[in-house]
């Protein structure tokens, strides 16, 4: 991970996305729950605002325009019981709680520890551990 934020005014408000109407979508690749976990959780978890193309939450597919951006309703409707959404639903309530009466979103995340197949961010307490050999992420709040 390069650290570009000194090329930055403010890189706490660097839009994060995984994809976007510009490209293919990002569950179009195929990318497995513990990959497509890590990549939303560390969407959220980093320096920066979260973005969340819609259909992702859904893991609509569609390589190349115009199949990426097909509309929500053709592409089986709006669900809000599926795996994605469900943690999407769990990282805004996080995040949210996380802001709260902190330096949560003004923080930039530092990375403290990577490999291969792991990287560890503290971001204002918490510990965020992003991996390739576990399905789930882990956030600890390390208190102050």
């Amino acid at each position: 991970m390069i650290d570009d934020t000194p090329k930055f005014a403010d890189p706490t408000v660097i839009p994060n996305f995984l994809d976007n109407h510009d490209g293919a979508r990002y569950f179009d690749s195929n990318p497995g729950a513990a990959k497509s976990s890590n990549a939303i959780v560390g969407n959220f978890l980093i320096s920066g605002i979260p973005i969340i193309y819609y259909g992702t939450e859904r893991e609509m597919k569609g390589n190349g325009d115009p199949f990426n951006r097909a509309a929500l309703w053709s592409n089986g409707g709006y669900s809000t019981t599926g795996a994605t959404f469900s943690l999407i639903k769990k990282l805004n309530g996080i995040r949210k709680g996380l802001g709260n009466g902190t330096r949560f979103h003004t923080e930039i995340g530092k990375v403290i520890g990577n490999s291969d197949n792991d990287i560890a961010i503290l971001r204002n307490n918490v510990l965020v551990v992003l991996t390739k050999v576990c399905p789930f992420p882990v956030l600890v709040n390390t208190g102050s």
